[in-house]
C-alpha cells in the first residue's frame, strides 16, 4: 500500500517507552516530517503486516516511507537521519553491523515496559493532527 504520508512512524500505543520516544521525536522533528500510527490502529495493522510482522505481538517500531517498511535499528537510524542536529550525526552507527544494532534494538525492546511503564500520552494539541488512524 503506498501511503498518504511519506513518512510514518508505527509503535506500540500501550507502551509507555515508545509513547516517551514519539515524544521525543516530535520534539526534535521541528520540520514536521513524520506522522505517527499506533500499532493498535487499522493503518498501524496493515503496515505491520506488511513488513512481515504480526501486530498482536509489537516487538518494534517501524518506519513507513512510502512502500518501504524499515524495522528495529534500520528504521531508527533512519528516523534519527530526518532530526534536527545533532541527532542526524547518529547516521555514523549505520557502519555497525545490522545483526549487531539489532541485538541491541530488540534487548531494549523486550525490557521496554520495564523500562518506560505503561503509562501512554495524549498529545499536545499542536501535534495531534500528526497522528493517524
Amino acid at each position: 500500500m503506498t501511503l498518504p504520508h511519506d513518512k510514518i512512524i508505527v509503535y506500540d500505543g500501550q507502551c509507555g517507552l515508545c509513547s516517551k520516544s514519539v515524544q521525543w521525536v516530535l520534539r526534535h522533528d521541528r520540520q514536521g516530517l513524520f506522522k505517527f500510527a499506533a500499532i493498535q490502529s487499522e493503518l498501524g495493522q496493515s503496515i505491520c503486516r506488511e513488513a512481515g510482522l504480526d501486530p498482536a505481538n509489537p516487538s518494534t517500531m517501524i518506519l513507513a516511507i512510502g512502500d518501504l517498511r524499515l524495522v528495529r535499528s534500520s528504521g531508527a537510524l533512519e528516523i534519527a537521519c530526518h532530526l534536527d542536529f545533532p541527532w542526524r550525526s547518529l547516521a555514523v552507527l549505520r557502519v555497525v553491523p545490522v545483526p549487531l544494532r539489532d541485538w541491541i534494538y530488540q534487548w531494549v525492546a523486550n525490557r521496554r515496559h520495564w523500562l518506560g511503564g505503561t503509562t501512554c500520552m495524549l498529545p499536545k494539541p499542536e501535534w495531534r493532527d500528526r497522528f493517524l488512524g
